[in-house]
């Protein structure tokens, strides 16, 4: 971070939707998008000539990918700090967006300050919602698909709430809160 202000490059293939995001962003005092691409050769050319404090990444690019793109980026910089913004809520694209260096995964259904808190928890080196996305991958590797785990996950916001409160989200999978 440079000056207090976290400064964002923005990856989607879609303009309207960067446009989107940017105008979100720009609701943040302490956020600044010094950029945007399209494509994920985009993405890592911005990376390398702006030197981003974090990358919002879409996951579908036309071109590499953004899974390839978060790949290269981290080859790069290991310390690289990508924030995947995705439609897809499948626990396989978490699973393989995390595997590929990416520091939090939040998805396009959630609530727009959702968003605005995972940018400036990954920028002061948290990972957002990835905590919770990465319990429900263990817990669908262990077979446990149906349990309370995957029926939080349509509530994002309501599961980022629980853990700014610092409640661990993981006992209310096992029905251990107290």
């Amino acid at each position: 971070m440079r000056a207090n202000r976290v400064r964002v490059l923005l990856v989607d293939d879609h303009a309207v939707v960067r446009a989107g995001y940017r105008l979100l962003l720009q609701t943040a005092p302490e956020i600044e998008v010094v950029g945007e691409a399209d494509s994920g050769e985009a993405g890592c050319r911005g990376f390398v000539e702006l030197a981003p404090d974090v990358v919002i990444m879409d996951l579908t690019l036309p071109g590499i990918g953004g899974l390839e793109t978060i790949r290269r980026i981290v080859q790069r910089e290991p310390k690289a700090k990508v924030l995947v913004f995705s439609m897809h809520e499948d626990t396989l694209f978490v699973e393989q967006a995390l595997a590929a260096g990416a520091r939090g995964y939040v998805t396009k259904s959630s609530a727009p300050h959702v968003l605005l808190a995972a940018v400036k928890q990954i920028a002061a080196g948290g990972q957002p919602l990835a905590r919770l996305q990465l319990r429900r991958v263990e817990a669908a590797r262990h077979g446990f698909g149906s349990g309370l785990v995957f029926g939080l996950a349509f509530f994002p916001g309501l599961i980022w709430w629980l853990s700014e409160l610092g409640l661990d989200t993981s006992s209310f999978a096992t029905g251990t809160y107290s």
